[in-house]
């Protein structure tokens, strides 16, 4: 990297933490808060939706910055249906917006982004789409103690960073992307002080979602590798949906029955689930993604059963919490 590129990612996350600053006051000032119900995980009123501040950042540099101009017209079409997200999530955060408006939009803008993308046959852009608005709405479940999204954020994108080719118009918006979390994680880390909100998980689950297809286009990173990346988030969205589904539970109610939110509750911590998270993530996903990124031949096999043992053991952790928990939802 220039010296050029290193300057303009330190800069951005700079004016992200300042961004951040200014948006904790006003969000006090104008009583603009998170406030407990039945899927939080924190008993005191928040500042919530500062996630839009990362977006705004984002879109900034990306797009006046001479030297995010080599990064693909797909990107930059991308950055604009993210900050959609964005605002979006900001306005349900403060309004409470319909969820079927929600799903409608996501879905669209899942579509779109399918489109964007390039995908070719029919039932590869069904397919896409599908997953696109699966892992928006999963990174947006997962989003629900202190500083889980944020040290996911900024792992996938270092990670994604890693594994690219040296040289690849990915690696900046990947560095960018960490250069963020890593300013929003000195405000939500435990104790939290600013949540990013809707407008913050709708927009970080799409970047990430769309940093993936993207590297899978040209097929920088193979599609296996990067699945493995947000395999904590996908795995334990996944077990409880369809465990929820299994015991006849209406799920599209409020509830705080991921693993992550049991363990916080049984450990009366959010900062041990977080390091938890970040452990498995670089001491596990890691390693797997670039043992499949060295033999290719192997990325589907590892993907599959990486994600098998993952639920296996989600799906046992999250019974036997339940059953250990007198605030059984």
């Amino acid at each position: 990297m220039s010296r050029t590129e290193v300057a303009i990612i330190l800069l951005a996350s700079t004016a992200c933490w300042l961004g951040l600053w200014a948006y904790h006051r006003l969000a006090i000032r104008l009583r603009w808060f998170d406030h407990p119900n039945e899927r939080s995980s924190h008993v005191q009123p928040v500042p919530g939706g500062a996630g839009l501040v990362l977006a705004i950042v984002w879109a900034v540099t990306t797009l006046s910055s001479p030297v995010f101009f080599a990064v693909t017209r797909e990107a930059m079409w991308l950055t604009g249906l993210g900050c959609l997200l964005a605002v979006l999530g900001w306005f349900d955060d403060r309004y409470k917006l319909s969820r079927r408006l929600r799903a409608v939009v996501i879905l669209v803008v899942s579509i779109a982004a399918a489109l964007v993308i390039d995908v070719a046959a029919i039932w590869a852009l069904v397919i896409t789409a599908g997953a696109l608005f699966a892992f928006i709405n999963a990174f947006n479940f997962m989003d629900g103690i202190d500083g889980i999204a944020g040290v996911e954020m900024a792992f996938v994108a270092l990670a994604m960073a890693v594994l690219l080719p040296a040289g690849h118009t990915l690696l900046l918006p990947c560095l960018l992307l960490a250069g963020l979390s890593a300013s929003f994680l000195c405000w939500n880390w435990a104790p939290a002080t600013l949540f990013m909100g809707d407008a913050g998980s709708l927009f970080a689950g799409f970047l990430i979602a769309s940093l993936i297809g993207l590297g899978a286009q040209d097929s920088a990173v193979g599609l296996q590798t990067s699945l493995l990346l947000p395999a904590v988030f996908v795995c334990d969205s996944a077990v409880a949906l369809v465990m929820r589904l299994l015991n006849g539970e209406n799920i599209f109610s409020a509830h705080r029955t991921h693993v992550y939110q049991l363990l916080a509750r049984a450990w009366q911590s959010h900062q041990r689930v977080t390091l938890l998270v970040l452990v498995i993530n670089v001491g596990i996903l890691l390693p797997l993604a670039w043992l499949s990124a060295q033999k290719p031949a192997l990325g589907t096999i590892i993907l599959v059963s990486t994600y098998g043992v993952m639920c296996l053991v989600f799906a046992i952790l999250r019974s036997h919490l339940l059953l250990s928990t007198e605030d059984q939802i």
